[in-house]
Formats: structure tokens, sequence, C-alpha cells
């Protein structure tokens, strides 16, 4: 008898340790926010990831996560798998970033969650982070009235993040000029939105600033701004677009397939913004440098607009060389315009500045060529025309002045003997 009941307390003691295991599970993760809509982010803070220590302790990782100690972030969804874009966190963060689809349509609530694991590769142990059934919901989008200003004036309702925005108000206005202004977490102005409305359908303007990896990756010398509409809205009727940046900066639109394109905009300096018309919100990037070409290719918008920069800006792309303004040229003038400006007489010059007007570099290498001495009988002729008095011409000239004078004297001679003789001959004829 004693036997039994000493089994007895043996086995319920280690019931009793059983039962304070089980209670002591890992602690479940707080996801903020809790309640989701498409395109939203979530944040789940380094404090709710816990690693078994061999007492059974949880201990929490709660720190800065370094991407040379911390490997990324690997998910085991139970249910939702299907709603999560991404998951993920950045060097120095001190918590793991969870994207929720921006493509989905739900209908009803949606309950998200599973386990999350970050593997530690210098201490080789894995923290993990619970999020249990209830603790991460996505809800589909409730609808909100349009806010009045005034006459045949509307803005957003306060709520537009969460909600889709319907285009009439509570007392049933529902045509004018719609105005949107969009605003961060922090106050800070964005971007807005102006057109008019008629009987336009409900559409969700919520947007957010979240990073596009594949563009970031591409450009990682480049400071990075995003601003994306998630749900694409499209208006009936064109509006104008205006993108709070500086003046300096670029700006591009990123397509579906998450390609750079040019944007046919221009820059307005009374606000700050880059504006262009368009009817759809989506997704746009703002660079502190160029990151596709200003000439273009196959990103050009399809618009066919050339512009990539605000017209302000003065990081434009370089003009051709058929379009060099005047002060370029003169810098690139051929060699023969320089030298003739200072070693040849006034005709010569201005011979080089006619040429200048339509350089043809070979022609005006080879004529600078004669302003310097380059071969032998250039030398001599110089140095004759710069020597003393031409003696042997001269004494040619000499010579030949005696020879013509004494043939002259001659011929002379001869003449006036053969007219004696004539004249005998005439008298004795006579005779």
């Amino acid at each position: 008898m004693k036997k039994l009941l000493s089994l007895a307390l043996v086995m319920a003691m280690f019931l009793g340790l059983g039962v304070t295991a089980f209670a002591e599970d890992m602690p479940t993760a707080y996801p903020d926010p809790d309640v989701v809509y498409p395109g939203s982010v979530v944040r789940i803070y380094t404090e709710d990831f816990y690693w078994e220590d061999d007492d059974g302790n949880w201990v929490p990782l709660d720190c800065e996560l370094d991407k040379e100690y911390f490997s990324g972030v690997t998910p085991r969804w139970k249910k939702g798998k299907d709603y999560i874009e991404r998951v993920y966190f950045d060097d120095g963060d001190d918590y793991v970033t969870i994207i929720i689809r921006d493509d989905i349509a739900v209908s009803s609530e949606k309950e998200i969650y599973g386990t999350l694991r970050i593997r530690d590769t210098d201490a080789r142990r894995n923290y993990e982070c619970e999020i249990e059934e209830g603790d991460l919901t996505l809800a589909p989008y409730e609808k909100s009235n349009m806010e009045y200003l005034g006459d045949r004036e509307f803005t957003l309702p306060w709520d537009y993040q969460s909600n889709e925005v319907k285009f009439v108000t509570e007392d049933g206005d529902d045509y004018g000029t719609f105005t949107a202004e969009f605003d961060d977490d922090r106050g800070y102005d964005i971007a807005y939105f102006v057109t008019k409305i008629v009987d336009q359908s409900p559409l969700y303007l919520g947007f957010n600033q979240n990073e596009v990896e594949e563009i970031a990756e591409e450009y990682p010398r480049a400071d990075l701004r995003f601003i994306t509409w998630p749900a694409w809205p499209t208006f009936d009727i064109e509006g104008d677009l205006g993108i709070y940046m500086e003046p300096e900066e670029f700006i591009y639109g990123i397509d579906e397939d998450g390609e750079l394109y040019r944007l046919g905009g221009s820059y307005d300096t009374s606000t700050g913004a880059y504006v262009i018309e368009t009817a759809t919100l989506g997704s746009y990037v703002i660079s502190d440098r160029q990151l596709i070409s200003g000439s273009g290719s196959g990103s050009a918008s399809s618009s066919g607009s050339s512009s990539s920069v605000p017209p302000a800006s003065s990081s434009q792309a370089p003009a051709s060389s058929s379009s060099t303004p005047p002060a370029s040229s003169s810098s690139v003038a051929p060699p023969s315009s320089s030298s003739s400006a200072s070693s040849e007489s006034s005709e010569a010059s201005s011979e080089s500045s006619s040429e200048e007007v339509s350089p043809a570099p070979s022609t005006s290498s080879s004529e600078a060529e004669p302003s310097e001495p380059e071969s032998e009988p250039a030398d001599t002729e110089v140095e004759e025309e710069s020597g003393g008095f031409p003696l042997v011409p001269v004494l040619i000239g000499v010579l030949v002045v005696v020879i013509v004078v004494c043939v002259a004297v001659v011929v002379i001679g001869n003449r006036g003997g053969s007219s004696k003789s004539r004249k005998k001959k005439f008298d004795d004829w006579d005779d």
C-alpha cells in the first residue's frame, strides 16, 4: 500500500511539473497595428522574439538587428499566408516588418497567424515570435463620406487611410472640385490631387511610403523616397497630381512590373511640387540622382514625354552637341583660330573666325600647320628675306645688261656697213 501511495505521489509531481511547463509557453506577440487592410504595414518589435534557455526561461531578443549577426526572417504561417507580400527587417531596425498585399479584396475579416524566426548566427540560436489566432486581423474596407469644404468644394475624410472614400457628402452633394491633401503620420506634406468629380464611384485613397525593394537594390547609392497608392485608384476625370520635392531632385514613376518610367510633368516653384496630369494615382520614387537616362528608352512613359526631372532642375540631362551654346563652342574652336589671332594679319584672323562658324576638324588642323615653320625651303625663304645686300642677283643683272649692249652695237654696226655697200651698187647701176 505504501508503494502505491509513493508511486501516486511521484506521478502527481511529474504532472505538476508538466502543467507548469505548459503554462510557461512562449509569450505571444503584439503586432502594430493588429487590424490591417490591403497594403498595410505591420511591425513586430524584437522584444516579442524569444529564445528558451537550458532552464526553460524565455529570453527576449530586444535589440537592434545587425545583419552581420542576424540572418533574415523565416515565416511559418498557419493561416493567412496568401495575404502576405513580404516579411523582412532592415539593418539596424529593432522590429520586423510585415507588408500586407495591396492587390487583394476581402469581404469579411480574415485571421493571420503563425511563427516568425530570426537566426542569431553569432550565438547560434533561434529567436521566435508567436502570432496567435486573433492577434492579427485583415479587415475589409469600410466607406467614409468625403468632407464638405465650401461651395462645390470637397476633401478627404479623416479616416481615408483605412476606409474607402464615398464621393458624396452626408447631405448628398456628389459633384464639384475634389482636393486631396496627403500627409504622413508626422504631419509632413507628401502630395496633393485636384480633380472634378461627377457621380464618382468609391475609391481607396490610402497611400504608403514603403520601400520598393527591387528599385532600392538596383540603385543602392541613391537616396530614394517612395510614395505608393497600393489600390492604384483611378478617377473618371483627369486631375493634377503634385508630389512635393526639391527642384534639384529627380522623380520617376514605377509601373506594375517594378520598372521605372519618365513622367510628363513640370516643377511648380510656387508650391514646391512636381505636377503631372493623370487619372490614376500609382507608385513613384524621388531620387537625389538621375536613375535613367534623359533620352529615355523602352521605359519611357506612354505619353511620350521626354522630361524626367523638373525644368528648374540643375541636374537635367546634358544637351546634344548640336545644341551646344556659343560660349562652349569657343572653347573647342579649331587650332587655326588661336594661332592666327596671335601670329598672322587681321585678314588671316578674319578667315579663321569664318572657319569657326562651321568647324571641320580635319581642315582646321591642316590649316593651322603653316603658322609654324615646318620645312627647310620655308626657312631658306625667311633667311633670304631677312638677310643683307643681294650681291649675286645684281652681278647677274649687270652681266646681262653688258651682253645686251654689246650685241646691240654689233648689230647696229653690221646694218650700217651693209647699207653703204647697197648704196654703192645702186650708184654703179645708175652709172
